[in-house]
């Protein structure tokens, strides 16, 4: 008897895990093969959710290099040109500072504005500053920038005007142009590359007629 009650109370037991109201084995046996099918539809559950997630990983990380190498080929040109003082013409006496500009990309860039600005001392740091100087009436500064129509592949050399030293002044050279896909970009004097919304002469707000030159080969 105590047996028998025993196996029944096990029974019942087995019966409330299952969540079934089931009496006799056969009735558990059918209610552990459900719950079976159960388990097992939330493991294939589970399973697609990981297989989709590393999916989607996957996706992410694809478009995020395809971003990567769309920005490296927009600014692959750009990259290649820059500018920087020749020399020391920073003297009264010296009518010309030149200036030595590198296209290292094989195509040519196109409407660019060469400027002598500072890195250092009380003078302006930037084109748009120095701009601003020369538009201010009853001022005259030194024509320190030059407008060239393109330049080239390979090395090149323009000129602004000298006598420019002063009080702790470093000169360096800020570069303007558009590239071949007609792309605007400012290289700051500090070697910074920067993409820019507007051609080179109505960044800097310069009035035309424009004076274009064409760099001399070095």
């Amino acid at each position: 008897m105590r047996d028998r009650g025993y196996r029944s109370a096990r029974r019942k037991f087995a019966a409330r895990l299952l969540g079934t109201e089931a009496s006799s084995p056969s009735d558990i046996i059918r209610a552990m093969s459900s719950s079976t099918d159960w388990v097992t539809a939330i493991a294939t559950a589970f399973a697609a959710i990981g297989t989709v997630g590393t999916l989607v990983a996957a996706l992410w990380q694809i478009r995020r290099e395809r971003e990567t190498r769309k920005r490296q080929e927009r600014r692959a040109q750009a990259e290649r040109v820059s500018g920087w003082p020749v020399g020391f013409f920073g003297g009264v006496e010296e009518p010309k500072q030149p200036i030595a500009l590198v296209n290292g990309s094989g195509e040519p860039v196109y409407r660019a504005v060469a400027w002598l600005v500072f890195i250092e001392g009380a003078a302006p740091h930037t084109g748009r500053e120095m701009q601003a100087l020369m538009n201010e009436p009853g001022i005259q500064v030194p024509l320190w920038r030059s407008l060239l129509s393109h330049i080239p592949p390979g090395k090149h050399e323009t000129s602004v005007g000298g006598g420019w030293a002063g009080m702790y002044r470093r000169p360096g050279v800020e570069l303007a142009f558009t590239d071949r896909a007609g792309v605007h970009w400012l290289r700051s004097a500090d070697g910074t590359l920067t993409e820019i919304k507007q051609p080179a002469v109505e960044y800097y707000g310069i009035d035309g007629p424009y004076d274009w030159r064409v760099p001399d080969p070095e």
